[in-house]
């Protein structure tokens, strides 16, 4: 199967300092993206730590263990709401005024505070509608051998790589499950699954 074949797709994962994008603050961003080139599908990644712009709960620290000594130690200077309109230009180039074809696992969660800092900034949020892939409701749905949509229980199911509420970390499993469903229904032939 050529990469012609495939349409560009960008799978996000957030840290976030609670459950609210209109209240809490966005702390680590991790996106892969994937388009086809003349020599098949090629990933480009963004990953970057921030300063909080809104509320961290205890909750979320005691998840993600994300203080903002560890944001600074891992470069983390400004805010997202200073990145959000070249992120989401950045994730938007390979559509061609396209719609986003969003991955990830529990998506709708990243896109909604993708969409409220957006919004907070003054910043148009590209594509009318926006289409989703969701590894965990695709497993959820069809992968018996898992009760539950947790990323750890999907990746204790056959993954490589190991989420660890790090943003890069939880991409890369996604990415593995979404190829293990597309090899599973034989969508994409051994070797044509989205690259590492």
């Amino acid at each position: 199967m050529k990469s012609d074949n495939f349409r560009p797709v960008v799978i996000v994962d957030l840290e976030t300092g609670g459950l609210d994008p209109s209240k809490d603050a966005i702390l680590e961003v991790a996106a892969c993206r994937y388009f086809p080139t003349h020599k098949g599908l090629k990933p480009d990644y963004w990953h970057k730590y921030y300063l909080p712009n809104g509320r961290v709960t205890k909750g979320a620290l005691r998840i993600n263990d994300l203080t903002v000594s560890k944001l600074r130690a891992n470069g983390a200077d400004s805010s997202f709401d200073g990145d959000i309109e070249k992120f989401l230009d950045w994730c938007a180039e390979p559509f061609d005024g396209e719609k986003i074809l969003w991955a990830g696992h529990n998506v709708h969660f990243d896109v909604s505070f993708l969409r409220c800092c957006a919004a907070r900034n003054g910043v148009a949020f590209p594509g009318s509608y926006n289409a989703y892939v969701d590894s965990g409701s695709l497993f959820a749905t069809f992968y018996l051998g898992c009760a539950t949509k947790s990323l750890l229980t999907l990746a204790d199911c056959a993954f490589k790589h190991r989420p660890t509420h790090g943003a890069m970390d939880d991409v890369f499993a996604c990415r593995e499950a979404i190829n293990m469903f597309m090899n599973t229904l034989e969508l994409a032939p051994e070797g044509h699954g989205l690259p590492e």
